[in-house]
């Protein structure tokens, strides 16, 4: 595969602003969105679904939440993984994290940039689109959107 492109699209930290997922246990975006993971979609050789392909969809919307939740509380990958399950890929950084690192508009917590150990990365729509979730020292740092082409 060869990464044409990295961006952000995904606003993610927008979602909190929008209301999108005030009031909401996390909890309940995690069901949903598990549930959602697990059904193709039209970029991973399923039928289009509007919850799960379409730009504000179901899972965009919960993959945004999770995202933002996670690195406003500075999550631990273990309480992570139970939130979201485990990441599609993992990237060693520095290594293997350059296209993404550098390319990307990166959300950052309270905390502010910190550098990646890891990049967590669950795919969206296939891999087509993809959300990446920094880690440092196995703690969510920041999230980003990230777009590969194969």
């Amino acid at each position: 595969m060869r990464v044409l492109s990295v961006a952000v699209v995904l606003a993610f930290a927008s979602a909190r602003g929008a209301g999108a997922c005030d009031g909401t246990d996390p909890s309940t975006w995690s069901r949903g969105y598990l549930a959602l993971r697990k059904t193709p979609g039209h970029f991973s050789g399923g039928q289009w679904s509007q919850d799960i392909d379409a730009w504000g969809g179901r899972k965009h919307l919960l993959m945004r939440c999770l995202a933002t939740e996670a690195t406003l509380k500075s999550l631990p990958a273990a309480k992570l993984r139970l939130l979201m399950g485990p990441p599609d890929e993992v990237r060693h950084c520095p290594e293997a994290c350059e296209d993404a690192l550098t390319k990307t508009d990166w959300q950052y917590g309270p905390q502010g940039a910190m550098p990646a150990t890891e990049l967590w990365i669950y795919d969206w729509r296939g891999r087509h689109d993809r959300l990446a979730l920094m880690m440092n020292h196995g703690v969510v740092r920041g999230h980003g959107g990230l777009y590969l082409n194969e």
